[in-house]
């Protein structure tokens, strides 16, 4: 099954895409996603995309020129699952080429999650062999949040950032590099969790985290590119991230983070 609309496939070896602007799509940019389609792979388009519970996807791509939300229910019957995530074509989802913005792999019922894309690509890949089951409904939105779930694994990052080796950022003109950027990731109940955050700003542009309610917090300036920093909050229920931009989108970073007190597992994150 694959689902296009403004969505155009090239097969070429290039696998992450270029946001442009063409006469045809005048007011919005275009997304041009190169890579081969494999015979499970699944490729939608972000804006009003409603996929079912239905076959056993080996991966499933959602591109969108503008940033978007994409949810995914629960399983049925309370069964695990296991799935990666990364802001690439499906076909780049080596770790060695692009971080795993998602990792989880649970024993218990998969609870589902709510992401928040800044970005024009997604692609998910189930690990079918372990969990053969249907993945639950999956749903975007165009639009993101700023509130995000503390107790389930998840990411924050900076438009159009990607973390993948040796590629430039995503631009693009839909992109706001002027505003500060605010995240709250929040729980309703104290959770410690663990933090990663790589960033190439520098101290005028630095990355901070806070414990709203200890009001511990910590200032990331800079990382070695392609490295990150660790960071471990305890009984942590309002957590806030703020990044000031440089106004031109040459600054950028990508935080990660999962509650200890969930079951799912994260190579990042021990």
């Amino acid at each position: 099954m694959h689902r296009m609309q403004l969505v155009h496939l090239y097969s070429t070896l290039s696998t992450l895409p270029t946001l442009t602007s063409e006469a045809s799509y005048r007011f919005f940019p275009q997304i041009k996603l190169l890579f081969e389609i494999a015979d499970t792979a699944e490729v939608y388009e972000a804006d009003g995309m409603n996929r079912p519970v239905s076959t056993i996807p080996s991966s499933i791509t959602v591109m969108s020129a503008r940033p978007f939300t994409l949810k995914g229910a629960p399983l049925q019957g309370n069964l695990p699952q296991g799935i990666i995530a990364t802001m690439s074509g499906y076909d780049d989802m080596d770790y060695a080429q692009c971080p795993y913005l998602y990792y989880v792999i649970n024993d218990g019922p998969f609870l589902g999650f709510t992401w928040h894309v800044n970005g024009p690509i997604i692609s998910l890949e189930y690990d079918v062999h372990t969990f053969p089951y249907p993945p639950g409904a999956l749903t975007a939105t165009i639009g993101i949040s700023n509130t995000y779930d503390l107790e389930r694994s998840g990411w924050v990052g900076s438009p159009g950032f990607h973390g993948c080796a040796g590629k430039q950022p995503y631009r693009s003109s839909l992109y706001d590099f002027t505003l500060p950027f605010h995240a709250e990731i929040i729980s309703k109940k104290e959770t410690s969790f663990g933090v990663t955050i790589e960033t190439n700003s520098d101290d005028a542009h630095a990355v901070r985290v806070t414990d709203s309610d200890t009001g511990v917090n910590y200032s990331i300036g800079k990382t070695a590119e392609g490295a990150y920093v660790s960071y471990t909050f305890v009984k942590a229920q309002n957590v806030t991230l703020d990044w000031k931009p440089d106004g031109v989108g040459n600054i950028h970073f990508l935080a990660r983070y999962r509650g200890y007190e969930s079951r799912f597992l994260h190579p990042l994150i021990n």
